[in-house]
Order: C-alpha cells, then sequence, then structure tokens
C-alpha cells in the first residue's frame, strides 16, 4: 500500500512537470489549437477532496479538466495543509500535442474521448485530528459540449487562406523569378510592407479565437457532462511515508451528472456508495446552480444512510449553501455553509468551508 501511495504522489509530480514542460514549449503559430485544448469551460470537483468529504459541496460536479490542477481547503479545522492535485494523464502524455484535425481523422472517436477524460486526483487532509489520504478515478461517459469535438467550433478558429496569404505566395514566386538585383528589391520592399499587414491580420485572427472561445465557455458552462468515478481513502497516524500505520480504509464508486435549464440554471446530481472497515453507505444527492460561468450561487441536499454491518444504521442529511467565483488567470474560489441534520431533523453540526483551485495555464 505504502508503494501505490509512494507511485501515484510521484506520477502527480511527474505530470505536474510535464505540463509545465508543454506550456513553456508551445509554438505561437498554432494558437488555434492550444486555445482548443486550453478549454476548460467546466471546471470539476477535486476528486479526492469529494472523497474526503471537505469540499464546500458534497455532490460531486462532473468537467474536463485539460491543465494540472491543484486545490487548497480550509475549513472549521483550521488552516490545516489540506491540498489535492488533479490531471488527465492519458490527455497529458499521449494527446496533449495532437493537433484538432488529427482528433478528427482517427477512428473511435467516443473511445479516444472517453479515454482522454480519464482523470487522476490525489488529496491529503487532516480533519478532527486524523490524516488521511484519498486517490480518485474518474472518465466522462458523455460529454454534449466538447471543444475538442465541436465542428462548428473548430471551423470558426481554424485559419483560412486570405488575400493576404494569396498575394504573400505570389510576391514569393516572382522574387524568385527576379531577374535584376533592382527588381529583387522593389519585390523585396513590397513582401515586407505586406507581411507587416499580415502580422496585423494574424493579431486580429487571434483576437477573434480568444474571443470565440470565450463565448463557447460562457454558453455551455452548463452543458451535460456524466462521470463515473472511484476512489480510495486512506487513514493514517503518521506522517512519515516509511512508516504509515492505517487506522481504517475504504473504497467509493459513483455515478454524477449536470445538466442546464436555459442559459444560468445548472443541475446536479449524484449517487455514490462507499464500503469502509466499519460501516458502508449510500449517498443519494441533487444540487441547484444558478448563475453564469464566472459566477454562481449554489443550493443543495445529501442523503445519508449509513449502516454499521448490519448492526445499526444511521440516517443523516446535509444542506449546503454556496457560492463559485472564476477569477482571472485560472484561479477559482469556492465557498459554503454546511449544516448536517440527523433523521429527526435536528442540527449535528456546522461547517463553514472554502476552497481555492488554480489550472496550469497551457
Amino acid at each position: 500500500m505504502k508503494k501505490v501511495i509512494l507511485f501515484i504522489l510521484c506520477f502527480s509530480f511527474i505530470l505536474n512537470l510535464k505540463a509545465q514542460e508543454d506550456s513553456g514549449t508551445s509554438d505561437s503559430k498554432s494558437l488555434s489549437d492550444q486555445s482548443l485544448k486550453a478549454t476548460n469551460f467546466s471546471v470539476p470537483n477535486s476528486l479526492a477532496f469529494d472523497l474526503l468529504e471537505v469540499s464546500p459541496s458534497n455532490i460531486h460536479r462532473p468537467g474536463i479538466t485539460r491543465d494540472f490542477k491543484s486545490d487548497w481547503i480550509f475549513n472549521n479545522n483550521g488552516l490545516n495543509p489540506n491540498i489535492a492535485f488533479e490531471a488527465e494523464p492519458i490527455w497529458l502524455l499521449f494527446h496533449r500535442k495532437t493537433s484538432f484535425m488529427e482528433f478528427e481523422d482517427k477512428r473511435n472517436k467516443y473511445l479516444r474521448k472517453t479515454l482522454s477524460s480519464l482523470n487522476l486526483s490525489v488529496g491529503t487532509v487532516t480533519k478532527d485530528s486524523t490524516q488521511s489520504l484519498a486517490y480518485g478515478l474518474k472518465i466522462n461517459l458523455f460529454t454534449e459540449k466538447h471543444p475538442m469535438f465541436d465542428n462548428d467550433l473548430i471551423l470558426d478558429i481554424t485559419p483560412k487562406m486570405t488575400k493576404i496569404d494569396t498575394l504573400l505566395r505570389d510576391i514569393e514566386i516572382d522574387i524568385d523569378n527576379a531577374k535584376t538585383k533592382i527588381e529583387f528589391d522593389s519585390l523585396s520592399q513590397i513582401k515586407d510592407s505586406i507581411e507587416v499587414v499580415k502580422e496585423k491580420e494574424s493579431a486580429s485572427f487571434n483576437d477573434f479565437v480568444i474571443n470565440r472561445l470565450e463565448v463557447f465557455e460562457k454558453e455551455n458552462w452548463n452543458s451535460t457532462v456524466i462521470d463515473l468515478g472511484f476512489g480510495q481513502i486512506l487513514n493514517y497516524d503518521s506522517e512519515k511515508l516509511d512508516s504509515l500505520n492505517l487506522t481504517n480504509k475504504g473504497f467509493a464508486f459513483w455515478l454524477a451528472g449536470v445538466t442546464g435549464i436555459g442559459k444560468k440554471v445548472m443541475l446536479n446530481g449524484i449517487i455514490k456508495y462507499s464500503v469502509f472497515d466499519e460501516f458502508k453507505r449510500i449517498e443519494p444527492g441533487g444540487n441547484i446552480r444558478y448563475g453564469s460561468l464566472k459566477v454562481n450561487g449554489f443550493v443543495e441536499l445529501l442523503y445519508q444512510y449509513t449502516d454499521f454491518n448490519e448492526m445499526e444504521n444511521t440516517k443523516n442529511i446535509i444542506l449546503a449553501y454556496g457560492v463559485d467565483y472564476k477569477a482571472s488567470n485560472g484561479f477559482y474560489i469556492q465557498a459554503s455553509l454546511k449544516t448536517k441534520y440527523d433523521e429527526d431533523f435536528k442540527v449535528r453540526n456546522l461547517i463553514p468551508t472554502i476552497s481555492f483551485n488554480y489550472q496550469l495555464s497551457q
């Protein structure tokens, strides 16, 4: 088990380095392709934090994480080192440098689309004096609006041959066929002038690409996405990986989905089944959000049925109210207040939570 933990942590670190390396060696001439890949119009919650039940929302929100993402959580346990990392390993290792035209040309589009969405999340928290580590894996079973497979979007942002390009091509042919130095110098000056116009045209098109993708993100922030996930939770009482003493462990499986009503409403649901050493738990729940990609508020309800090895069971209801805010440069903020009730609807706990996550830019 310790080797598994070390492998997951090392693999996450390698993915981080890979993302940074690729982002630093991008070719500026393929802005459309890079921008398309960097479109993160539906950022999911951290799988690890969802498993550890410290996220501002208990209802996992599916989405697409093309970039490497890191999350920090602060709740009523104080300023504990609650941190998680998340990435899509198959995408980063095999498809990050594949152009969207190559995606279109290959077969088995659904299979490639599904496998490339495989998401790995690793996180650790300290809660109620217990140190916990979790890792999660999930895939997108269905994505209504995917930037890499949206033909209208791809067509709009693909560079097209213009009159300036045609003129440049003709001038270059004339330069190659120039018979005198005077003719050569004259054509070269004309070419330089045309290239200045071309640079302005390219800058204008790049602005169009950025604006077009912003519109795509805003219009599809609540489009339908369905996720299937699995994760494991480990509790331990040592800070050293070489002497971990696991006190409890469990597994969880879940199916989660989101869909929109109009442009401002998002409905989010989940059904999760967890198996721990001491109990089994079923958790159905729902969430409704109102707003936009930039900022939206939500209210949610989660029902917990916990069976302690068939000897006894408990029933709890968790209500949460919160807000999501998307700042600039890939920075997101989530905040909520959770209220936990028992089966008689008596308040058992109040948990204020704030989460910060950052998506590494492509």
